[in-house]
Order: C-alpha cells, then sequence, then structure tokens
C-alpha cells in the first residue's frame, strides 16, 4: 500500500513537472507587476473611460448657452390639368410651391440655473474621478498582495524540494545500514513514510504556488493561466502614527470620501439649478428668415 502510494505520487510529480516545463516563466517584478495592471486591468480601463466620460457632461450642459439654428426646406409639386386630388374634386387653382427658412435661437437669461447644473456635473466628474482613483488603489493592493502571497508559496516550494531531498538521503543511508544489519526494516518503513509525506508536502506546495500565479494573473488583468519568475521584494518600512493622525489622514486622503463630498457638493448645485426654475426666464430671441415662392398651375 505504501508502495502504491509512493508510486502514485511520483507520478503526479512527474505529470505536474512536465505541465509546469511547457510554460516559460515570464520574469517580473513588483513595479512591473503594478504597471502591468494599471495599463492592462479591465476595471482600472472601465473606471477611466467612465471618468472621460463623465468630464464631457459640463461641455453637453454648458451648450444650452450657445445659439441654436434651425433650417427649413419644403416644397410640393401639382400636377398640370390636374383638378381630382385624394379621390375627389379639388380646387381648379393648384400651385407648385417651395418655401425655405432659418431660424436662431439665443438664451438671455435663465437665473443661473445653466451655471449651476454646469457646477453640478463638473462636481460629479470630480467624484467620478475619484471613484476611478479608489479602484485603481484597489487593484494595486490586489496586485500587491497576490504578489507576496506567489513570493511566499514559492519560497514553501523551494522548502519542500529541499525537506524531499534531505529525506531521499536518509532513506538511502538508512537502507545501507539495514543491509550491513546495524538498522531494521521499521526503521527503513519510517524513513520511507517520512519521504512519501515529504512528497505529498511537495505536490501541495507546487499546487499551491500554481493557485498564487492564477491568483496574480487575475489580478494583473491577464486571463491565462501564466508560470512568473518572481523577484525578490521586501516590504516597506512603516512608521505607524497615531490612532488620531491615521483616521485624520484618512478622512483627507479617502478617494471614497472625497468622492462623497463631491456628490454632496454637486446636489447643492442642482438644488440651485431646481430652484431657479420657479423664476421665468427671459425668453429667447428668435430671428426668422424666409423665402416662399409660389407658381399657379391650371
Amino acid at each position: 500500500m505504501m508502495i502504491f502510494r509512493v508510486s502514485t505520487l511520483m507520478i503526479l510529480i512527474i505529470v505536474t513537472g512536465l505541465a509546469g516545463a511547457a510554460q516559460t516563466p515570464v520574469k517580473l517584478n513588483l513595479r512591473e507587476a503594478e504597471d502591468i495592471a494599471i495599463k492592462a486591468h479591465p476595471q482600472i480601463n472601465a473606471a477611466r473611460l467612465t471618468a472621460l466620460a463623465a468630464g464631457q457632461v459640463p461641455v453637453e450642459m454648458g451648450a444650452a448657452r450657445f445659439p441654436t439654428f434651425q433650417a427649413n426646406i419644403s416644397g410640393a409639386g401639382a400636377s398640370e390639368d390636374s383638378r381630382i386630388a385624394a379621390g375627389g374634386l379639388n380646387n381648379p387653382l393648384i400651385l407648385s410651391r417651395g418655401a425655405t427658412g432659418l431660424a436662431i435661437n439665443q438664451m438671455i437669461y435663465d437665473f443661473g440655473r445653466t451655471g449651476n447644473l454646469i457646477e453640478s456635473s463638473r462636481m460629479k466628474a470630480r467624484a467620478v474621478e475619484q471613484e476611478a482613483e479608489a479602484t485603481r488603489e484597489q487593484v494595486i493592493l490586489q496586485v500587491d498582495r497576490a504578489y507576496f502571497l506567489a513570493l511566499r508559496a514559492q519560497a514553501l516550494l523551494k522548502v519542500a524540494e529541499q525537506t524531499v531531498a534531505a529525506r531521499q538521503l536518509v532513506v538511502e543511508q538508512v537502507e545501507a545500514l539495514r543491509q550491513n544489519g546495524v538498522r531494521s526494516g521499521l526503521d527503513v518503513s519510517i524513513a520511507n513514510y517520512n519521504l512519501a509525506e515529504s512528497r505529498l508536502l511537495l505536490s501541495r506546495s507546487q499546487n499551491d504556488l500554481r493557485a498564487a500565479f492564477a491568483e496574480l494573473s487575475a489580478a494583473l488583468g491577464n486571463h491565462e493561466d501564466q508560470t512568473y519568475e518572481l523577484a525578490d521584494e521586501s516590504l516597506p518600512a512603516l512608521q505607524m502614527s497615531s490612532q488620531s493622525e491615521l483616521v485624520t489622514k484618512a478622512l483627507d486622503q479617502r478617494p471614497e470620501l472625497r468622492g462623497l463630498q463631491f456628490e454632496r457638493d454637486a446636489a447643492y448645485r442642482f438644488i440651485k439649478a431646481e430652484k431657479a426654475l420657479k423664476r421665468a426666464p427671459a425668453p429667447a430671441v428668435p430671428v426668422i428668415m424666409g423665402e416662399e415662392v409660389g407658381a399657379p398651375q391650371g
């Protein structure tokens, strides 16, 4: 039974080793991983595009201050010697006619409603920018976490490989001593059991490393399985401040809170814009130019 387990573990190790050898590891350090995520992660790209779209809303709101132009053209033709139209008798005087016209409208004053709508949309755009910044920081945090988890799994795999090599040497030594009559068969069985246990640990370490690489690939925005050769990175030294200082710093710098503040200011501006509807705005000044021509037909 023990031999069967050891053989199964050896087959699994060989298969996983061949599968890992089929891919060329990508050399990567922490800074490169963060840059890749910033450029390629779909959440960051979506948040960036949403912020760009929100930045165009103030321009759209400001279009109400500019004049509007409207051009019209119409015409009707009558058949010669035709006195029947739509199935019945018609006026004998049927005209072929055409008309063109141009209308220009310009808003004079709306009690600041347009200005408040523009400012409200600007505040909303800044809130969306803060949401994009928060998304970016969250993705970077996920990349850092996945990177260090992969480094830990990589280190554990090296330890497991060294353990297997050390216990393999012990098995060979105990077997040699048994052949010389110094050790018994029980000692050989215990050494083989320890070796099989270390190989199982090696298999688990390899599986954990593949899972860590998969999590790192997802954090980078890569949907394909990839193996990496990670550079050792040390955690930055942190100087912890007092709790009150940390809370104050978080309230000042957290993009989520700043985004909520911009949304609040945008809501206040929108309220002012809606209050302006109580007053009748100055009518627009229309400028109409047109021409109409017609010719009678018998």
